[in-house]
Parts: structure tokens; sequence; C-alpha cells
């Protein structure tokens, strides 16, 4: 995730501080020149059949994915089985149902599965993934599909970005780029290539492919992650490393669809291993979601002309710094953004969305990023401690609708078509499926007030009742005089209060945790590699160094 993670790299004693804060996206964010606008992509030829290796189960064209010959919306949320108790797995996997989604995304933490340092990389002993077994297994069994991002980075907000500690152990002393990680240094690929076949030993079994027709399991598999914050060595490398991990991925059993994100190099590769990988979308953009994710959007169309549009992390909350606001406080993230946001990635005709976070979680222990407090609840639509919220409610409605009509809307021209808006703060767009059925997109990015008004186009008077910051859609089928306004919500839920039984703690046992109690001063010029990947240095006023460490390679 391309937030606010900080992956420490280390190296001749210093601290090199990677932040993914939306090192992708600023440049184009401010690039004023990304606002003229691609309005329709229809005129691309399809993508052809032997990009696929399965066109008959699942395979994408411009507009839409398809599975087992139908269009399908995919619709998902992201949930990190390593950040919930395994026992509350199933009420969250419940929950997502019901709310409407058909897909769930996750991320799988490297560091997580292998804590410990194995002897060679064809020694698989210290991986245990037990967790994504089951999780992929509740997953079809609450008859969902799954997005699946096994890195070998992923940031996430999690500790050194998903990279075991000991990895740093395994770096050889001569290398061709000063930062080791995250290049194509053959060592470093034997190590991914270790990581990948423990995964896709048990992914495989997992996928689409693998299942009987109308079945459900993994349709993507990410390789990498926010590649274009990688700019240690060169760009026609960083595409050969690619094509080594999608390669590694198809060797060991992966056969669905492979996509990347915030990856440029991947982008409309012509021939080779990348032919055929989306590179997809990811934004965060607050109130500013014309400007922010609309120029992403507008890049995307340009620069990946024969693919569908994809959203591998559309805000769905944010996380929460030391000092920061907790997630609901901050700015910016309230349930009316995400119905904004939502039905501005249908106007621009999305045919996938993933919304980061959907799933609250804990980062427990020390696996948080750091910088990271210990609640990973993100202002989610499931929180932290599963309760469901307003922005629930809107994904429920959003969801209806996205079921009822996505694919035909991703399907519809747009057209941004003259008209006359009694207020001036509120837009109008309009894609028109190819039978003539129209869906007018009505929204504002205005939020001090409400909005009422009319808005005349195409002979039609159309009287509006928006929210501060809102947006609705009219559909109106062709020939018909009256049309339909979405979403639409569902009452809010009222329940009775029951009070909770009487809870009696009691102490049952103690654990120590040995803390370091010793500093190591650093020899000017002494690297700190071996120590772990993400530590703390503490330059005194003499000029000296130091590193703490605790013997786990963790350094505080």
């Amino acid at each position: 995730m391309a937030k606010i993670t900080w992956l420490s790299l280390a190296f001749c004693g210093w601290t090199v501080v990677a932040s993914a804060q939306n090192m992708t996206d600023l440049a184009v964010m401010n690039d004023k020149s990304a606002d003229r606008q691609v309005l329709n992509i229809g005129t691309n030829p399809p993508v052809a059949d032997t990009v696929f290796l399965h066109p008959d189960r699942i395979r994408y064209d411009h507009r839409c994915f398809q599975i087992e010959g139908k269009d399908v919306f995919i619709f998902s949320g992201s949930f990190h089985y390593f950040r919930v108790p395994r026992p509350l797995w199933a009420d969250r996997f419940r929950k997502l149902k019901a709310a409407g989604f058909n897909c769930v995304e996750t991320y799988v933490p490297w560091n997580w599965h292998e804590r410990n340092m194995p002897r060679s990389v064809r020694d698989d002993s210290q991986i245990d993934l037990g967790d994504l077994e089951a999780f992929l297994q509740m997953a079809e069994d609450f008859g969902l599909y799954v997005i699946l991002r096994p890195g070998p980075y992923v940031c996430a907000e999690w500790s050194g970005g998903g990279f075991p500690q000991w990895l740093m152990r395994k770096k050889p002393e001569e290398t061709a780029y000063k930062v080791w990680l995250q290049s194509d240094d053959p060592e470093f690929m034997r190590w991914n290539e270790h990581w990948y076949r423990a995964v896709c030993r048990v992914a495989a079994p997992y996928q689409l492919t693998e299942k009987p027709v109308g079945g459900k399991g993994i349709i993507l598999f990410q390789v990498e992650n926010e590649f274009n914050r990688v700019n240690w060595f060169p760009k026609e490398a960083k595409r050969g490393y690619l094509e080594q991990l999608a390669g590694i991925a198809r060797k060991y059993g992966i056969e669905v669809p492979v996509i990347t994100c915030w990856t440029d190099e991947s982008r409309n590769v012509g021939e080779g291993v990348l032919n055929g990988v989306v590179d997809m979308v990811n934004s965060y953009p607050r109130w500013q979601v014309e400007k922010n994710f609309g120029r992403l959007v507008n890049l995307q169309m340009k620069t990946q002309p024969g693919k569908p549009l994809v959203s591998g992390e559309l805000q769905g909350g944010w996380c929460c710094e030391l000092g920061w606001p907790l997630s609901w406080d901050q700015d910016g993230l309230p349930p009316v953004q995400t119905q904004n946001l939502t039905l501005y990635a249908l106007e621009r005709g999305f045919g996938a969305l993933n919304f980061y976070m959907v799933v609250g979680g804990t980062n427990f222990d020390d696996w948080a990023a750091r910088q990271q407090i210990t609640s990973y609840d993100y202002a989610a639509a499931i929180g932290e401690g599963g309760m469901t919220n307003e922005r629930y409610r809107r994904f429920r409605g959003l969801s209806a609708f996205i079921r009822e009509h996505g694919t035909r809307i991703a399907r519809a021209d747009l057209d941004y078509i003259p008209y006359t808006s009694t207020d001036t703060d509120v837009k109008l767009a309009v894609r028109t499926t190819p039978d003539g059925d129209r869906y007018f997109f009505i929204r504002t990015e205005e939020r001090s007030r409400q909005h009422f008004g009319t808005i005349y186009t195409q002979g039609l008077a159309l009287d509006f009742a928006l929210e501060p910051f809102g947006a609705m859609v009219y559909y109106l089928p062709s020939g018909a005089g009256k049309g339909i306004w979405y979403p639409r919500l569902p009452e809010p839920q009222v329940r009775d209060m029951r009070p909770l039984p009487s809870v009696e703690l009691k102490q049952e046992g103690v654990v120590e945790d040995p803390l370091p109690v010793e500093w190591t001063r650093l020899r000017d010029g002494e690297t700190v590699d071996n120590d772990g990947i993400s530590f703390t240095t503490v330059r005194q006023p003499t000029g000296a160094v130091y590193s703490k460490s605790d013997g786990l390679g963790r350094m505080s």
C-alpha cells in the first residue's frame, strides 16, 4: 500500500528511509496536463486470447473482466488475515459478504510466515503458511473471489514492508547496487524464488482455474508492489526483475492473470511473460476526488489503452501514526467520501474496484511499521472490533447498484454533455449504453452545504438533492419517461441494547520479555545490515552512531 510505511534500508552506518507516501502519484496529481481526459477506450481492439492461459475461465478486455464467459464487476475489499485473530475471521467474512462484496484482497507478508532464518534457499522448514491456506479456504467457503498480493515487498504499514529481518544476513558482500532489496541481484532473486515457491504451492490449488465451473478462488495474482518508488537501479533492469518474478509465479503453477500496481515497467509490454499484465491504479484522494484520482485515471487510460480500469487500492479509510488523530477523526474520510469516490470511479468506467481497507485490524506485538500505532482500524467499514458503521451502510447500497448495473456502466460510453445547473457547484456526466440506456452522474465536491436544484440537459430537467460532498446517479432506460435514483441505501439498523455480563480479570501468568541491556558502538563506516532491516540510529553530538539490537535482528 503506497501510503506511509517506512522501510529502512541499512548500509554504511546510515539509515536510508524510503517513504511510500504517494511517491508514485504525487507528480501526476500536480500535473495539470493530466487533466486532458480520455473519455472512452472502446475503440481499442480486445486483448488476444493468447494472453490468457485459461480464457474460458477468466480473461479481460478493454472494459471488463469475464469469468466463465460473462462480464463480472469485481467489487472487492481488503482484509488482512494477519491483523485479525483467526477465530474472528468467519465473522468478518460474513459481514464482508453481507455488504455485497464478491471478492476479498490480502497481502501475504513474508516475515509473518517465515520468522526464523532457513539454512538455505532450498530449506522450507521455517515457512508456515497455515494462516494463508485457512484464509483461502474460508474465502472459498463464503463464495468470494480472491486477489492475492504476496510481495515480496508489501508495504501495508507492516514491519520491514514484509521482508524478514534475517534476509539482510543473506546479502552478498559485493552487490551491483547499493540497495540490495527489490533489485535484480541474483542472490536476492534466489530468495524471492524461495518465497514464491512456498506461496505458490499453497495458492495454486485455490485458483479459480482449479475449481469447478461456478466455483470461487484466486482470480488475480500480484507481483511486487508499488515498484515506481524504486529508483536505485535502471528501468530496463526493473523490467527484467518483474519478468523474473512473473516467470517464477508461472513456473510454480500460477495460471490466473498477473497484475501489478504503480509499476510503469509492466504497462503494455508487447511480448513475454509481462504481456497482458494490468497495472492497477491506487488512489487515496480524500476531498479532491476529481483532481487526485481523476488525473491518475487519465494517465492510466493513456498508457494502458487496451486494458480495463482496475483499482487495487481505492480509499476505504486511512491509517494512523503516532501523534496523529485516530482514523475516524482525520479530515477527508467520512462515509460520504466513499460514495462520491465510488460513483466517480463508475463514471470513469472502472471494471474492478478494491477498497483498502474494508476490514480493520490490529498491529499485534511489534509488527507495525515504524511510527504506526497498534490500532489498524483504518476507519474501515468493518472496524477493528468487528462493528459496522455508516461507511458499511454506504457500501451495501453501492454494491446493490453495482450488482445490477456495474458491467453495463463499464460497457457504456462516457460523455461530458452540455448542461445548465441551478447550482454551479454540481457537475454532470452521462454514460450511454449501446441500446440507449443513460446513467446521469451528478456530483459535487463542495462540502459546506446541502445542494438542491435542477440540471437541464438533453431535453430533461433533473431535480437533484445532494448532501454536502454528495453524489448520485439517475438511471433512465431507453424510451422510458421516468428513471430511478441510485444508490438506494438501506435503512440504518436499530438494535435493542443488551447489558453485557460482568467480566472478572485474573492473572494467569507472566511472560518476561528480555530487553536489550547494552548499546553497541559502531565504528565509522561499519555496516549494520546483519542486525536487521528496520532499526533506529542515535547520532550523538560527537558524530558517533550507536545502534541497539535485541539479538533477533530487531533494532530499537
